[in-house]
């Protein structure tokens, strides 16, 4: 056989992988926060017609012959890699407050069921019941806790260690967004500890209350007991309506009450009382290499590293969301050339079999 049939059968195979890797990026042309990809090509094997030469040879007639460089056949092409390219997206305010846009480097870190933890960069969120701030497929944000001091309570902590919707998911570690909170009146004995610092409630699995910090910490048995010494729930607890919350350029959670005043509460300086809550932006050594899963997700490979948690990343855009990086005039060129390539690679094919077949009339 012509190996020029095997070198169009290779163009065509390439060019056919080049061609779905330019459609998928058409098609998630309105994806949020898409990254497009592209498909390389390098040459195949090589065969030998001529072998190299050093000059320094004598002829027959005595003269130096000069070297000889190697005569080689190609055998075709094949598909080298398919890159992502991670350039970011335009950014597109939209006004949601549960919408956010990274602008700079970064990922929002996300717990899936069964303790997996996945990246992405659509941060076109929502609410659930409990006020957990989850993604389009219900995935829960994770959320770090920094406290006054500056300093961060890692995950792993005492105040992580709460699955009550039995989901696998540390609840502590997404980001809540209560519809109200609370705190404790004044003369109530037994939670003079907890006295100025917010109070959420959340739904557990029983769909029982459960009361917690900001920092995570589950008071509930602190709470159920001071209503048993001290009368009802409302005579213990001050309840204050959530109107609305804000995220801050570093990712930090506070919330505008109905009395005007902000949780997490400051003091004069503007300096927090208490713990507050951040979303974990994560980076990586290498963001091209992560692994893509459905959903807009990523999850780490051996080749993209480690999440990075505490380095400077991007900031945080509120009522915003980013959009595909992917250009449709790239695209359709891309689409034109990878057209073109597969016709020629058809091409070489059937000059081949007309030369094969002129081959076959010599026994004529």
């Amino acid at each position: 056989m012509l190996r020029s049939m095997y070198s169009g059968i290779s163009g065509m195979k390439s060019n056919q992988t080049k061609l779905d890797v330019v459609a998928n990026n058409v098609a998630n042309v309105g994806t949020t926060a898409f990254k497009k990809s592209s498909a390389r090509f390098t040459d195949a094997l090589y065969q030998s017609a001529l072998y190299a030469s050093s000059p320094g040879g004598t002829a027959d007639n005595g003269l130096v012959l000069g070297g000889v460089s190697p005569g080689q056949v190609g055998i075709g092409v094949k598909v080298s890699g398919i890159f992502k390219n991670m350039v970011q997206g335009a950014i597109q305010p939209t006004g949601r407050p549960t919408d956010l846009a990274i602008d700079g480097d970064g990922f929002f870190t996300v717990s899936m069921p069964g303790g997996q933890v996945a990246y992405t960069r659509d941060g076109s969120f929502s609410l659930d019941l409990n006020g957990n701030l989850v993604t389009a497929d219900g995935y829960k944000v994770v959320n770090k806790i920094t406290n006054p001091d500056g300093t961060i309570v890692p995950p792993g902590s005492d105040a992580y260690d709460v699955d009550t919707d039995g989901d696998g998911i540390n609840d502590s570690c997404a980001v809540q967004i209560p519809k109200e909170v609370y705190y404790i009146k004044d003369g109530v004995t037994g939670l003079d500890k907890y006295k100025g610092q917010t109070i959420m409630k959340i739904k557990d699995n029983n769909g029982d209350d459960k009361y917690t910090l900001l920092d995570g910490t589950d008071i509930t048995n602190d709470i159920n007991g001071a209503i048993g010494g001290n009368g009802t729930f409302n005579d213990i607890l001050r309840i204050k309506k959530v109107v609305n919350f804000n995220i801050s350029k570093e990712g930090k959670v506070s919330y505008l009450l109905e009395d005007g005043s902000r949780s997490p509460q400051t003091d004069t300086a503007g300096q927090p009382l208490e713990s507050q809550q951040q979303l974990t932006i994560s980076i990586f050594q290498n963001a091209e290499g992560l692994e893509q899963l459905a959903g807009n997700l990523y999850s780490v490979s051996a080749n993209s590293g480690n999440a990075i948690t505490g380095a400077v990343s991007g900031q945080i855009n509120q009522g915003a969301i980013e959009m595909s990086n992917v250009d449709l005039s790239e695209e359709f060129t891309e689409m034109i050339v990878t057209q073109r390539a597969f016709q020629a690679s058809s091409k070489v094919i059937t000059t081949s079999d007309e030369l094969l077949q002129e081959i076959m009339n010599l026994k004529r």
